[in-house]
């Protein structure tokens, strides 16, 4: 599991009582569902992973605001399941999910496919996921400044919010 890599994800269903409401222990709309589509962001938390789900549902208004990033058809491998078609990677809705809900996307005749997006296309991923949570001032407050590492003397302490905004790398 690789950052840039897309796998499937089993995000599991909702869960209703006998009275047609949902149980908040398990998953509420609008919160993501069923197996999909994901681009792996981080594989080194632990037991856990990063993920941006994917989607072929447009959603204009979220594409326009820098929230959904289209993956071109030609980047995933058609399969049983996955045609051949315009995707989203909906970085508003990225998440924290155990490895065990994350697998190798399975192909034809029991093949595992192995796609992997562009360098580019997973920065622009990134900065879409740092738009969803207010993020982006920290990249475009420190444009052009050079990174200097959190345990460096000249950054001071680390446990600052300077230090942090120090440690940043500066984007291309």
């Amino acid at each position: 599991m690789k950052v840039g890599q897309l796998m499937e994800c089993d995000f599991g269903n909702y869960r209703p009582d006998d009275e047609g409401r949902f149980h908040v222990d398990g998953h509420i709309p609008p919160e993501m569902v069923k197996k999909r589509m994901v681009v792996v962001m981080n594989a080194k938390l632990g037991n856990g992973c990063l993920v941006v789900p994917v989607s072929s549902t447009r959603d204009a208004g979220k594409i326009d605001r820098g929230l959904h990033v289209e993956i071109d058809c030609s980047l995933v491998t058609r399969t049983a399941f996955y045609d051949s078609r315009q995707r989203w990677a909906k970085a508003d809705l990225v998440q924290q999910v155990s490895k065990d809900r994350v697998s190798t996307i399975k192909g034809f005749h029991g093949r595992f496919v192995q796609d992997f997006l562009p360098r580019a296309l997973v920065t622009d991923i990134q900065t879409a996921v740092l738009k969803s949570v207010n993020g982006i001032a920290l990249i475009s407050e420190n444009r052009g400044k050079k990174a200097v590492c959190c345990r460096s003397e000249q950054a001071g302490s680390g446990d600052d919010l300077e230090s942090v905004i120090q440690a940043l790398p500066c984007p291309d």
